[in-house]
């Protein structure tokens, strides 16, 4: 997945979001082998994922939330594909490098040769893990931050200066962030609400953080700035500095050369574990669900995953969203569908066009009558269209 991220080539990075685009394949080869699908299965699910494959950055101009669909979007994607392979759907093969195929429809100017040149190394090690909750590329200034606050400790702050790398400030030049999607995307607040309160978490993007005067104060006071030296640097290493002048005259300045969570500066497990209670946490999961997916997550690497899997999708099954009516349980579309009685219904993929051709007009038309009252009366169980 993350060699396919790198090959698309800067025109395909200028429409889409890479993470949506190429993040279905990665979940489809976890998803197979989590599940035992031997080849042909496996490379039928890449193909169902990528057939599939979206993710356009007009959410990046506006306000909203799309951005972060595009990561569930593409884990379902991909898990839902290897659902379909194992059930006997068959997939294309060179989904990749085909006439019609991913590369040839939308990233023209990639470079497909580079999926398998160089060392067979493990990209995935050159993953970054973010450990607050904003914008990447504010990261280094709030390490930086950090860095300043233990020396911070007489008198009020009067001027405040970010240097770092030209495309923070392309994402994140943002010094009066009026919603909680602006002030993640804000270098200004992001170090404002650091010297304020210390490490950021999630309220401190939302809500009244967003109107505190103090913090306020110090985003109107923020100077920004792209300089040679970082900007230069990137993408090997992304850094930034923040400086401050006191009340008392004193200058303290604090430089972070690589941010906290990339591959030249690793957050350590017990740091990545706990950032995952939080989300879980904020995300109102109950303990023992949480406990079950971290464990299948963790049992990956020992191979052990398909039973734990099994058990924490069973256990997420009774979670609710958080809605104004009565709790709805969440969708689980692997559970719901029923591959035999599809498969039964209308034939193998291979076989459908000479069964359904071998069935009159009346034929036809009766089947998908039954289907339709089927669905109807199952649909009027659902409270959702009840109350419509």
């Amino acid at each position: 997945m993350m060699r396919l991220g790198a090959a698309v080539g800067p025109g395909h990075y200028t429409m889409f979001h890479n993470t949506a685009t190429c993040g279905g394949i990665g979940a489809a080869v976890a998803a197979a082998l989590t599940l035992g699908l031997p080849g042909d299965p496996a490379v039928w699910a890449m193909g169902h994922a990528m057939s599939l494959a979206g993710g356009v950055w007009q959410c990046r101009n506006e306000p909203g939330d799309t951005k972060h669909l595009h990561v569930a979007e593409a884990a379902r994607r991909g898990t839902q594909a290897a659902f379909h392979a194992r059930a006997g759907l068959a997939g294309p093969r060179r989904i990749l490098e085909g006439p019609q195929g991913f590369f040839a429809a939308l990233a023209r100017d990639g470079t497909p040769q580079t999926l398998l040149a160089g060392p067979a190394d493990w990209r995935l090690y050159q993953v970054s893990f973010k450990p607050w909750p904003a914008c990447r590329h504010a990261h280094p200034a709030i390490d930086a931050a950090l860095r300043l606050l233990p020396r911070l400790t007489g008198g009020g702050i009067t001027r405040l200066r970010i240097e770092t790398f030209a495309d923070a400030l392309l994402f994140c030049d943002r010094p009066t962030p009026l919603t909680e999607a602006a002030a993640r995307f804000s270098l200004q607040h992001a170090v404002a609400v650091t010297l304020a309160k210390g490490p950021p978490d999630l309220t401190d993007f939302a809500g009244a953080a967003l109107d505190d005067p103090a913090i306020a104060d110090l985003r109107r006071m923020t100077e920004v700035a792209a300089t040679p030296g970082f900007t230069g640097a990137c993408p090997a290493h992304f850094g930034a500095t923040v400086t401050v002048e006191t009340t008392g005259g004193a200058t303290h300045a604090a430089t972070v050369t690589d941010a906290w969570g990339d591959a030249e500066n690793p957050m350590d497990p017990a740091a990545v574990l706990a950032k995952y209670d939080r989300l879980t946490g904020w995300a109102g999961l109950d303990p023992a669900t949480a406990r079950a997916i971290r464990q299948a997550a963790l049992a990956l690497a020992t191979g052990g995953a398909g039973r734990l899997v099994r058990r924490a999708g069973a256990a997420a099954r009774p979670c609710a969203l958080t809605t104004k009516g009565p709790p709805m349980p969440l969708p689980n579309y692997f559970a719901a569908m029923d591959y035999p009685a599809l498969i039964g219904a209308f034939g193998r993929p291979e076989d459908f066009a000479t069964r359904i051709g071998r069935r009159s007009r009346d034929e036809l038309r009766a089947g998908q009558n039954a289907q339709f009252l089927k669905l109807m009366t199952f649909g009027w169980t659902v409270p959702f269209y009840r109350r419509l």
